[in-house]
């Protein structure tokens, strides 16, 4: 992937600092069909974006209030290049490394499973379901998965870190990876998360059977070696981390694969038993024979 997610943010975001220093407000698209305003107080003058204050600072709600998050500004199939978009990504990215992880996974569990019920896959069995393809096949402006807890498993090819412009949250670096699932087939899912306990390796490296849960903000638009346009769902998260062993899966084409393999080996076994066992027979017959023919003859 050429198109770099958080280089194109602080991009962005430099340009966005430098235009709100020295103004009394601060004017962005809110709405697909119009415009609105958001207020710069004489304390958010100072930086470039707004700091949020929930009720509730110490025990933030794992629901995510649209409107407080600017949520329903964001648009898909797009960069992450304009204010609504770098507002609501900031505060979610904050928000998301505070909230309860338990209470954040059993969130995205309830979600996924009435996304089941009323998905192209409600005739299928839960296990069946596949999160990344349904996220894709969405065109609603007001995407369902918008702000919504959500939590994929698979394997990254690709880590890095980076460093972000100034921020009212200090977020500063991040990691961004991209994570491939059973069901995306060869496009990934892009990760943003701010820790990074198991120490998974930086740069180019495979990192098999992770899994990460966090709140999806939009499907974003890159360019691809190709010069083709792609999508990607953007996942903010806290963390990405290992499987633990009792909880690697395998994909139904694998567990394909590996029921073909050990087929194939049990013919191979029992063709080598056989062959062997044919080889013997011979050896005896040919050690009988000699045996015989170094006998006089009965008269």
């Amino acid at each position: 992937m050429t198109h770099h997610l958080t280089q194109s943010l602080d991009q962005r975001h430099t340009r966005l600092r430098r235009a709100v220093l020295g103004t009394l407000s601060l004017l962005c698209l809110l709405l697909h069909s119009g415009q609105g305003v958001i207020e710069v107080t004489e304390d958010e003058r100072e930086s470039t974006l707004p700091v949020y204050q929930e009720p509730d600072a110490e025990h933030p709600s794992v629901a995510l209030d649209h409107e407080l998050f600017s949520l329903d500004q964001v648009r898909d199939r797009r960069p992450l290049d304009d204010l609504a978009d770098t507002i609501s990504y900031y505060g979610v990215l904050n928000h998301v490394r505070r909230v309860d992880a338990d209470a954040l996974k059993k969130a995205a569990s309830e979600f996924l499973d009435q996304r089941w019920k009323v998905s192209e896959f409600k005739d299928y069995p839960r296990d069946k379901f596949e999160p990344f393809v349904d996220m894709w096949l969405q065109q609603n402006p007001r995407h369902p998965y918008r702000g919504q807890p959500v939590t994929l498993a698979g394997h990254l090819n690709l880590l890095r870190v980076r460093d972000h412009d100034v921020n009212p949250y200090g977020l500063s670096p991040v990691y961004e990876a991209y994570l491939y699932t059973d069901d995306s087939q060869s496009y990934p899912a892009t990760i943003i998360f701010t820790e990074n306990p198991d120490q998974l390796p930086a740069g180019a490296q495979r990192s098999e059977s992770v899994e990460v849960t966090g709140y999806f903000l939009k499907m974003y638009s890159y360019r691809a070696v190709s010069g083709k346009t792609n999508y990607s769902p953007l996942i903010l998260a806290k963390e990405i981390r290992y499987l633990p062993a009792n909880d690697i899966t395998f994909s139904s084409q694998t567990q394909i694969l590996i029921a073909v393999a050990i087929i194939a080996l049990i013919g191979l076994l029992l063709v080598f038993l056989w062959w062997s066992g044919r080889a013997e027979r011979q050896r005896r017959r040919q050690r009988q024979q000699a045996v015989q023919a170094s006998l006089p003859p009965i008269d």
